[in-house]
């Protein structure tokens, strides 16, 4: 007989004992990764200044300007400094006023981008999704369900059940209901 109990508490072991091991050499390749001096140099230090290259030492200097708390926008200017230059992404906005000629050219080649790429509804899922919606509201209307094909609770079933009874009994015995549900005999 095999003991599954066990067996799980053994797999287990194995894996905390992996994770552990894991964790160990992420630590080791993390410490070896700070002593190397791997990735960018801390911001304050200059060390290695004549091999690196201007664009390096400006995208630096940038760097360090905007690493206050307000991006460097109160950021003192030092003397014969210049405005960083500005990295971001441009936009290239079209002219305003173009020929219609190109214009033209612009909107075909867009209709035909459009035209190329395939449909994103597919048609034949479309119609046999449609033919299941009609077939599930065919056998939903049965019994347990209301007229719009949803499922009744089973008290609002006992509740209808007792109001027609009582109609039926009521109709058997020829007598009004009075208030209170009582039958009045005459």
């Amino acid at each position: 007989m095999v003991d599954y109990f066990a067996e799980r508490e053994e797999e287990k072991k194995e894996r905390v004992h992996k994770n552990e091991l894991q964790r160990l050499r992420n630590i080791g390749r993390s410490m070896k990764a700070r002593s190397d001096g791997g990735g960018r140099a801390p911001l304050g230090l200059s060390t290695d200044l004549e091999s690196r290259t201007r664009h390096e030492l400006v995208n630096q200097m940038n760097r360090a300007r905007q690493a206050t708390a307000s991006l460097g926008k109160f950021q003192p200017m030092l003397k014969d400094e210049k405005l960083p230059k500005k990295t971001g992404k441009t936009h290239k906005f079209a002219a305003n006023e173009v020929s219609i000629a190109t214009e033209r050219k612009r909107y075909l080649e867009i209709f035909d981008q459009i035209a190329s790429k395939k449909p994103k509804i597919d048609e034949t899922r479309v119609i046999a999704s449609e033919g299941n919606k009609q077939e599930n509201r065919k056998t939903a209307t049965g019994k347990g369900h209301d007229k719009g094909g949803r499922s009744r609770h089973k008290s609002s079933v006992h509740r209808q059940q007792h109001f027609q009874n009582k109609i039926k009994k009521n109709k058997q015995r020829g007598g009004k209901v009075r208030r209170g549900g009582k039958t009045s005999r005459q």
